[in-house]
């Protein structure tokens, strides 16, 4: 009797819904992994165990997560990986795709791409990035394949969304098996993009000296930190405009509105935009808008009128940039100040131009405007897993309904704060103990900060 042949299982679903890394991999559309060898080697350990054999890679966004997966892919092309994960396949499940769809249907998809993930007669590796996303239902679906070992899985999540998602559903986290996926050391960096340079030079068509490389680094690790990346970018975007050209010279340099929560670095930005731009922290106008909640309050802007207490003083505003036109102006809270206040703020949006009490034009052309509002955080606090696109979405629609359209035109970037993960309140922590541990130590009083200190403390920043 003839033997029938097994027909190869048909993995539509998890081609519809899925990146097969492996496949990248041997068409030269994965670049090398460098580094992150301790990390690889520990999550090929755990998927070689009969049960558990899931793990969880926990690290902040950009630490190279994902590159861990892409090195897996490269060692089992390669034929280095461990005996038991030889020819299988790495598959990155993007769960945002898959989330697109009507009630009830989101389930069934995911049922599919596990039952496909688990016949697979070449055996499949699920790398899921942002795991925390797979809550309740979604989570109970995955839980007994996982459970049974019948399905290989990679998750990746940050630390705070492990914590806030994962950790509360106790089934879960005993599938998985943490790898902690730290920041590269300075050393480390330069390894990786010496690793990477030759494929940045052949596609830029320039050359990367050592010097240059190292420079990069150490540079990044001194001035550019973590926390509100997507801020600092808006700006960084705003200022390269003006600095080029593209602006228009009978404006201020450049305006911002700040919007987000109490406590996540609005102010601070604003000062070291003084210091970067301007070279002084000294170079910033700060204003509370609550002082000016009133209709009659608007000519502490530009000064009382002639027979008025504080004729002579001038403006508050007014007077501040004709003594340093050269300033960064931060308007704290602008969502509190009168509506003619508001009126002020488009004529110097709009002309560059304010003219003060006793008729003299102040010149407003060299200055960056930056407005702080506490509108939105209710839905910036509260955004649990929204991407970034919809929490912005959500906020411009609320601003929408406290300001007119007019002003809000005017105003160069509108700049979304989100709230602080607990490992950049650490190293705000970091940062703001530094000057005391220096002023200590002048006077012979050595400190040494422990990590549970920092813990203790970064809540209260």
């Amino acid at each position: 009797m003839e033997k029938l042949e097994k027909s190869p299982l048909k993995l539509d679903t998890l081609n519809k819904y899925g990146t097969d890394l492996t496949k990248m991999d041997q068409e030269g559309k994965v670049d090398p992994m460098t580094g992150r060898e301790k990390e690889l080697e520990r999550a090929m350990q755990i998927l070689c165990k009969r049960r558990k054999n899931n793990s969880c890679l926990l690290g902040d966004p950009g630490v190279g997560k994902t590159v861990i997966a892409e090195g897996l892919a490269s060692k089992i092309v390669n034929c280095t990986a461990p005996f038991k994960l030889q020819g299988k396949k790495v598959t990155i499940l993007l769960v945002l795709k898959l989330s697109f769809c009507y009630h009830g249907q989101f389930e069934e998809r995911l049922m599919g791409v596990i039952d496909e993930a688990k016949q697979s007669d070449r055996g499949i590796i699920l790398f899921i990035d942002e795991l925390h996303t797979l809550i309740d239902d979604a989570a109970n679906i995955v839980k007994p394949a996982l459970a049974r070992g019948e399905l290989m899985c990679i998750g990746a999540t940050t630390r705070d969304e492990y914590r806030k998602y994962i950790e509360k559903d106790n089934a879960l986290k005993r599938r998985f098996q943490q790898v902690e996926v730290s920041e590269p050391s300075v050393d480390e960096t330069i390894q990786i993009i010496e690793g990477l340079k030759s494929k940045y030079e052949s596609y830029h068509n320039v050359r990367y000296t050592k010097k240059a490389l190292t420079a990069a680094v150490q540079l990044s690790n001194q001035y550019i930190r973590s926390g509100q990346p997507e801020a600092v970018e808006a700006i960084s975007r705003a200022i390269r405009r003006a600095r080029v050209g593209i602006r228009d010279p009978n404006r201020p340099i450049a305006s911002f509105l700040f919007t987000g929560p109490t406590g996540v670095g609005k102010t601070e930005l604003a000062n070291s935009l003084a210091i970067g731009y301007f070279g002084s922290k000294e170079a910033m106008i700060r204003l509370d808008m609550s002082e000016y909640m009133e209709k009659h309050t608007v000519s502490k802007f530009f000064g009382s009128p002639p027979g008025y207490i504080g004729y002579e003083d001038g403006g508050q505003l007014t007077e501040a940039v004709r003594r340093r036109p050269h300033t960064v102006i931060l308007l704290d809270e602008i969502e509190k100040a009168h509506r003619d206040v508001l009126n002020v703020m488009l004529q110097v949006l709009d002309d560059g131009i304010l003219t003060d009490n006793k008729g003299q034009k102040v010149d407003f052309k060299n200055t960056i405007i930056i407005m702080t509002s506490n509108i939105g955080s209710d839905v910036i606090v509260k955004g649990g897993v929204l991407s970034s696109k919809q929490v912005n979405v959500e906020v411009t629609e609320e601003l929408k309904r406290n300001f007119r359209p007019e002003f809000l035109n005017r105003i160069d970037e509108v700049v979304v704060f989100r709230n602080l993960r607990n490992s950049q309140m650490k190293e705000i922590v970091e940062i703001m103990l530094k000057p005391v541990s220096e002023r200590l130590e002048a006077n012979n009083i050595n400190v040494k900060v422990t990590e549970r200190f920092k813990e203790k403390l970064a809540p209260a920043m």
